[in-house]
């Protein structure tokens, strides 16, 4: 839940914000102690964004469940819309927990990639199947990678996992996952 109401606007210190506009060319950028956004445009149709998350604490502004224990999060997502949407994106969760993924839009389908040292879940949708091919190298490394993020008991599970799913959208209101 966001708590902006609740939200102490001093942790964000000062921002400042330029921006330009001439003849349909748009340039934004906006820089704080906490993240530093360019956003360009040369058409008004395509827009081009770079975003740098410093340092930030993100307990500040949002209730997570209590096994989830995320302090401190920074990384860089840089991408653009232009009918589509397309990013790259590197996350650091805590200082230790290393995410890199990408996700490109193609009208309602999409493709996403998602890493970390331990698995690798390639995603996509094309028309109405959704399709998550889930690759782990060994259980007990993302074992200790989730604890970096996550309260969760030791298993001790041993052994890869590859997995291939194939969903219908249509009838995912009808779907159950129970672990």
């Amino acid at each position: 839940n966001l708590n902006y109401e609740n939200y102490n606007l001093k942790s964000l210190e000062n921002i400042t914000i330029d921006s330009f506009y001439k003849r349909n060319s748009l340039s934004v950028n906006l820089n704080s102690k906490i993240a530093n956004l360019s956003l360009k445009s040369p058409n008004l149709k395509k827009f081009i964004f770079d975003l740098n998350i410093n340092d930030l604490n993100p307990k500040q502004f949002y209730d997570f469940d209590k096994s989830i224990n995320i302090s401190k999060f920074r990384g860089k997502i840089k991408g653009e819309y232009e009918n589509n949407l397309f990013f790259d994106a590197n996350l650091v969760l805590n200082d230790s927990f290393f995410l890199d993924a990408n996700f490109v839009t193609n009208k309602e389908n999409f493709e996403s990639t998602i890493k970390n040292s331990s698995f690798l879940v390639n995603m996509g949708k094309i028309g109405d199947f959704i399709k998550i091919n889930a690759n782990i190298k060994e259980l007990k490394d993302l074992e200790k990678e989730l604890n970096k993020i996550l309260e969760i008991p030791k298993l001790g599970l041993e052994g890869l996992v590859n997995a291939n799913l194939e969903l219908n959208s249509k009838s995912l209101e009808n779907l159950n996952f129970r672990f």
